[in-house]
């Protein structure tokens, strides 16, 4: 500036607007949103806006593949949750042993398969050591909820889990609350 004149403010260059990171949680929940009001290709594009956009961390794209292929699989639309599993394994995840588990007795279910295949299936799960109670809840809701299985096969399932473990294993509260939730639904129809 020049003596007695006032000085010109800087133009700086104003940062750019940056989107807040979706939070997976939050995202998780818009889903569930969407699939309990029977808008499963709502719930799709929710999720598939989400990955499209840069911002998620690898440790939340991986829950919100998990939680939205489940979640899929659990409504009953295992077009929708095979494609997101298809590209969940092409960016490079690697499903939990719970999630390829679901999708395996899924597939086994779309090709007609007999309740004993499908209890080998999930016997093959429960033998894998980190096959833990979550992962049996979660195959387990998918058998329920996704399949509409028999309590006859779910009870099959709890026993081929209770054999792979130590003598005098005890299910946790959590999966006895979950059966008595089955038994009592089947037992209303």
């Amino acid at each position: 500036s020049t003596a007695g004149q006032p000085s010109k403010p800087s133009k700086q260059p104003k940062p750019p607007l940056q989107r807040p990171k979706p939070d997976v949680e939050q995202l998780c929940t818009s889903v569930a949103r969407k699939l309990a009001d029977d808008n499963p290709s709502a719930a799709a594009a929710i999720v598939h806006r989400a990955l499209d956009r840069a911002g998620l961390s690898n440790p939340s794209r991986f829950r919100l593949y998990e939680h939205s292929v489940a979640s899929f699989l659990r409504y009953g639309d295992v077009m929708k949750a095979a494609m997101l599993y298809s590209r969940m394994t092409r960016e490079g995840y690697i499903p939990s042993i719970s999630l390829r588990a679901q999708m395996h007795v899924v597939k086994l279910a779309e090709l007609s398969a007999t309740e004993n295949e499908l209890l080998e299936i999930a016997g093959d799960a429960c033998r894998n050591r980190t096959f833990d109670e979550a992962a049996l809840r979660d195959l387990l809701r998918t058998l329920v909820e996704g399949l509409k299985a028999s309590p006859r096969l779910v009870q099959q399932v709890v026993n081929r889990f209770l054999e792979t473990r130590e003598s005098g294993y005890k299910l946790s509260n959590d999966t006895v609350a979950y059966l008595m939730q089955v038994y009592g639904k089947a037992g209303d129809q």
